[in-house]
Parts: structure tokens; sequence; C-alpha cells
């Protein structure tokens, strides 16, 4: 049997493991990194993009980040980010004639530039962080191009996307990218490198005008949304057909935006200037839970959104003396187990 001294012993000790422990978690948990999610604003003119750092509920932070502001005109559809390179891409076009304009500018929206730059309107957009590449269609002759992150090596991935192709998702570990088709209401696919012909009829919602689509591929889910149908569907990635058109109805929906980490599904509404949000869908449920339409207010004419995961902050110096009480309080606990050992 434990004598009453070797039970206090032990007690101290997991006492001591587990407040050293804690205070370790507390120190990286002050580590980890945030959201920020970028939004373009399209019927605004000249178009703006605005950003929402921690991706908060509540009054846009930064309406309008980009500086110089885009020529007047300029009508911004879509964003992507990538945090890692310290950058945000944006396509517009400018009405009258119809010029085709892809922008890079810094994550805080200065230095904003041209990198891409032609006479076919570019419609969606989206970054490739892993290879540096940012992709978007051209809606006039149906092709996706893509160019690096400085605008050169601009060209067509691939060609046959018809419908009024709009809206992009990548995926690049699957070499795959998804489009929606205005007119038929279908969700096309395509490979990412071009090979093959897309299939213009991956998924077939049954809707007409679907303007935007996300994908969840941690849950192996799809998005689509719908600003006419008031509607965001959601549907399998594998195992089609599987399609849920009513996962939210009722709030104007140009884009929808995925956040897997964060666990929330984003849309936009350009007549409303909100953001609206709800939780994912999940493996035995496909309908909509803790919609809120507003969650975002002051948006402005919102339209294509991303979300970027924010890097890691340099620790405060208070993290470090966490994370060196936490490290110390460990080492303790393996001084004591050795002397009592001895």
């Amino acid at each position: 049997m434990f004598s009453q001294k070797s039970i206090s012993r032990l007690f101290v000790r997991r006492s001591l493991f587990a407040v050293a422990a804690l205070v370790l978690v507390s120190a990286f948990a002050n580590m980890a990194s945030a959201a920020t999610l970028y939004i373009a604003k399209y019927p605004q003119n000249p178009g703006q993009v605005a950003s929402q750092p921690g991706i908060t509920a509540g009054a846009i932070i930064n309406p309008n980040i980009l500086s110089p502001s885009p020529p007047a005109g300029a009508r911004i559809i879509d964003v992507g980010a990538d945090t890692a390179a310290g950058k945000i891409f944006y396509s517009y076009r400018i009405v009258g004639p119809d010029t085709r304009i892809i922008g890079s500018a810094n994550l805080d929206g200065t230095s904003a530039t041209t990198i891409v730059s032609g006479t076919d309107p570019a419609q969606g957009l989206s970054v490739d962080t892993v290879n540096q590449k940012v992709y978007w269609i051209n809606v006039g002759t149906g092709e996706l191009w893509s160019a690096n992150y400085n605008g050169s090596g601009a060209a067509t991935v691939d060609t046959g996307l018809t419908g009024a192709a709009q809206s992009l998702a990548i995926d690049v570990a699957n070499n795959k990218y998804y489009f929606v088709r205005f007119n038929s209401g279908d969700i096309g696919q395509g490979n990412l490198d071009g090979s093959g012909s897309p299939n213009l009829s991956f998924l077939g919602t049954g809707l007409g005008g679907l303007d935007g689509v996300d994908l969840d591929l941690v849950n192996n889910k799809i998005y689509w949304s719908s600003a006419a149908g008031q509607l965001v569907g959601v549907g399998n990635l594998t195992g089609l057909p599987d399609i849920n058109n009513s996962f939210m109805t009722g709030g104007e929906a140009n884009d929808v935006e995925v956040d897997p980490i964060g666990g929330h599904v984003f849309w936009s509404s350009a007549t409303n200037g909100t953001i609206g949000r709800s939780n994912l869908a999940n493996l035995t449920n496909d309908n909509a839970t803790g919609v809120t339409q507003s969650y975002i207010t002051g948006v402005g004419s919102a339209w294509g959104m991303d979300i970027a995961q924010d890097a890691p902050a340099v620790p405060e110096p208070s993290t470090f003396v966490l994370a060196a009480l936490g490290l110390a309080g460990l080492g303790l606990v393996a001084w004591k187990r050795r002397r009592i050992a001895a």
C-alpha cells in the first residue's frame, strides 16, 4: 500500500505537471494565428477591397484599403490573399470598353498595382499559395488563365468553360478547379494543369443564376450561392448527387466563402452591404445552423471574398514568460522524479 507520504508526493508531482502544462498551452495559445476576411466591392465606383481582421462581428473595420485607388469605372469582382507572401490579388473590369485587370497589393492595400491587363472581362479569381500563381476566368472566351504573382507567364490554362462561367475555386492538392455556370446553374470541374476537357456538368443544382462557389476540403463539401435565388447550397464533392439548395435561404448571396478552420460559411450581399454567416454543414446534417444575415455590416457593395489565415505574430514578452514558466515547471517535475527515484 502507498504511504501517506508517497500519496502526497504523487499529488504534488501531478499538480505541478498539470499547472505547468496548462501554462505552456496558454503560452502557445497566445501565439496562435487568426484570420482576415477580404471582400471585393463590385458595384461601387471605383471598386475597392475591404478587410475584416479576425473576422469579427459588427461594422467593417477597413472598408477601403487599396492605395492608390483603382481608376474611375473599375468594378472589382473578386479577391484572393497569400499571407505568407504578404500579398492580396484582385480582378476587376473597366466598363466601356471592357478591360480585364488583375491587380496586386500588400496585405494592407498599399502599393496597389496592375500585374496583368487585357481586353476580355475577368470573372472570379483564386490564389495558388503553393506555387505562387493567381487564376481567373476570361468570361468572353470561356478560358481559365493563370499568371505568376508578379504577372509574368500569363497564359491560358484551359478552354471550353462555357455557359457564362464565373467564380472560381481551386484544389491544388488534387489538381482540380471548380466554377459555376450562371446560365445553366451547373457547377463545372476541370484539371488545374489543363489536361483533358472540363466537365461542364460536374454537379447540376437545378437552379439558374449561380454566382459563387467554394470548397470545404476538410469535410469534403462544395458550396454555391445565388443572389437571385437568395440562397446558399451545399453538396458532397464525392458520392454525388447529394444536393441541398436550401442550406441557407432568404438572404442575398452574391458569393460564398468557407472557413473550415473557424467552422463557418460566409456569404456577401451587395444590396444590403452585409456579410452573413452560419456554421458549416456536417456529415449528418446539411442544414445551416447559427445563421445571421448581418454578421458584418457597413461593407458597401460586397461581392467576392477570400479568407486568409494570418501569419503567426512575433510573440509578446508576456508569451515568452508564460512559455518559460511552463517549461520550467515541467523541468521541475522531471527533476523531482529523478530525485525521489534516487
